[in-house]
């Protein structure tokens, strides 16, 4: 997808900024972090990297509609990025993290299944004990 200049696309990309601003990224939890100081740049540090990933793929108005957004919800201040595809090569990372993670605990549940008698023939049945 890429910012086209007619004024319906616009409209409707507004209204898609909008509604991503509001439902997703100013209502995230918060862990409980330390301080509210280490929340401010943790926040800060993430918009910085969904700005900057908008700004790399070519999404100018978007990052700038998003800038403007936070801007009015932190009270004033403009976080400002430069274009980077760092938050696609983080989001990558995690994604392998988490299948290597998942292939391990599956591996690891397998090796831990405890031996289930099955059904079959018992050859060390001993007929002397009747």
């Amino acid at each position: 997808y890429r910012t086209q200049s007619t004024g319906s696309f616009n409209t409707l990309q507004h209204y898609y900024i909008t509604n991503l601003i509001e439902e997703v990224v100013l209502k995230m939890p918060i862990a409980n972090p330390p301080n509210a100081s280490d929340v401010m740049k943790e926040r800060e540090r993430l918009y910085k990297l969904i700005i900057g990933q908008l700004r790399s793929d070519k999404f100018e108005t978007v990052a700038y509609e998003l800038t403007v957004a936070l801007k009015a919800a932190t009270g004033g201040f403009m976080i400002q990025s430069a274009p980077t595809n760092r938050l696609s090569q983080l989001v990558q990372y995690g994604l392998r993290y988490e299948e290597l993670n998942e292939e391990t605990e599956s591996h690891s549940k397998k090796l831990q299944k405890p031996n289930k008698p099955r059904p079959g023939l018992d050859l060390e049945y001993d007929t002397d004990d009747m």
